[in-house]
């Protein structure tokens, strides 16, 4: 999800052709996020009416899947069913789908959300 992301923000702001892909500018946008923050601006996000559904069910799964990510990392003794795994799988796939056929106005609007601060934050 993160690398999605990543991805949406860089094409909606920079361009996605191919001549675009790979310059610095596009690289830069990549590479931007901040973990903490996309985890907290997606937080935020799930109750904005700023956005459409889509884009809250894909901030509601980016923000869940992080917490679980972060748990199977740096808990050395979970235990992690695999029909639990597959089940989040599953989710995130449908979550990426979703947010993948979103408008590139909405797309642009969260990427600019997501990287830029506000000077209310």
């Amino acid at each position: 999800m993160f690398h999605c992301l990543a991805r949406s923000c860089a094409d909606t702001l920079i361009g996605k052709s191919g001549a675009v892909r790979g310059t610095d500018a596009w690289t830069r946008t990549y590479r931007a996020l901040d973990h903490n923050t996309v985890k907290r601006r997606c937080r935020d996000a799930q109750g904005s009416e700023r956005f459409s559904e889509n884009t809250r069910l894909f901030a509601e799964t980016f923000a869940q899947i992080q917490t679980q990510r972060h748990r199977a990392d740096y808990a050395p003794g979970g235990v992690f069913r695999k029909s639990e795994v597959a089940q989040r799988i599953i989710e995130v796939e449908d979550a990426i789908n979703i947010f993948e056929k979103e408008s590139m106005a909405g797309r642009r609007a969260f990427a600019a959300y997501i990287l830029f601060k506000s000077r209310r934050d």
